[in-house]
């Protein structure tokens, strides 16, 4: 080879690692600041480089991360579903799951996990939380069955004369259809003010049993179903583990595991004479 020809050789040789190099400049802008969460790992799948958006995802450093296993970051159900995944990816196709991942303090949330095999044999994962949109699922998903409640409610209001027939079909339609762990209706004594249960479906556990609800201003009257009554409107409850106003009941709500609830006037002759409650698992 000639001296010219070497010559000749050395831009192109320059220009090459010239490309090279932004390519790598280019991937690493992408890894360091991609709004979802990126891991590569080897095809054991234990982590090699971690960006920044998964560290704040998962509450570790990039430091801690590296050396983990994906058995580290997943809640214990999970773990038999790895050699699977591991099994898929190795075999070179793309691979697409939602996963449950546990964070470093403990607290768990979906993502949706994609991964495929780089050109060097090592795995790229791409994680993307999606709890809140499976939240607006689970939210859509009560809207339609509301809906069918509310169509089964009507049909019971225009064919059920009967005051208690029809207020324990409406307990048990907002249950069965609307998709509610319990409903109840409480009538309002007159004399004493206490909101007395006239209906309830989904009370497996007797909670109706162990409380008090008054329609007055004392303090077993500030909760959801005495504010409905008093406000003629209806109460919202999304957190009953922070809402002041559940804190009367609040042990028995914990011991039930209710985390959300809903209270409606129900009128008599434009006169409001008793409630109607609701309550969920789910916020």
């Amino acid at each position: 080879m000639t001296k010219h020809h070497v010559k000749n050789q050395t831009p192109a040789v320059a220009d090459a690692s010239s490309e090279r190099e932004a390519a790598e400049a280019r991937y690493r802008a992408l890894f360091e600041y991609a709004p979802d969460g990126i891991l590569i790992a080897d095809t054991q799948s234990y982590y090699l480089d971690a960006n920044p958006s998964i560290c704040k995802m998962l509450g570790y450093s990039r430091d801690e991360l590296i050396g983990m296993h994906a058995s580290d970051i997943i809640v214990h159900s999970e773990i038999p579903h790895i050699q699977p995944a591991l099994d898929h990816i190795n075999a070179k196709q793309d691979y697409i799951r939602e996963w449950l991942l546990k964070r470093k303090d403990g607290s768990v949330f979906s993502a949706e996990i994609i991964v495929t095999t780089m050109p060097d044999g090592k795995l790229l994962g791409m994680i993307r939380d999606i709890t809140l949109f499976k939240q607006q699922q689970r939210e859509i998903a009560q809207l339609s069955r509301l809906y069918a409640a509310l169509t089964k409610v009507n049909q019971a209001i225009i064919w059920l004369p009967n005051q208690e027939q029809l207020f324990n079909t409406l307990c048990r339609i907002l249950v069965e259809e609307g998709g509610f762990k319990m409903a109840w209706v409480g009538w309002n004594n007159p004399k004493t003010n206490q909101l007395l249960p006239a209906a309830v479906w989904g009370d497996d556990n007797n909670y109706l049993s162990t409380i008090k609800v008054y329609s007055d201003d004392r303090p077993e009257g500030r909760g959801p179903s005495g504010l409905a009554f008093r406000s003629q409107k209806p109460y919202i409850c999304n957190d009953m583990q922070q809402d002041a106003a559940t804190l009367a009941w609040r042990e028995e709500i914990n011991r039930r595991g209710f985390r959300a609830s809903a209270a409606f006037p129900i009128r008599a002759n434009n006169k409001v004479c008793g409630t109607i409650s609701v309550y969920a698992e789910q916020p």
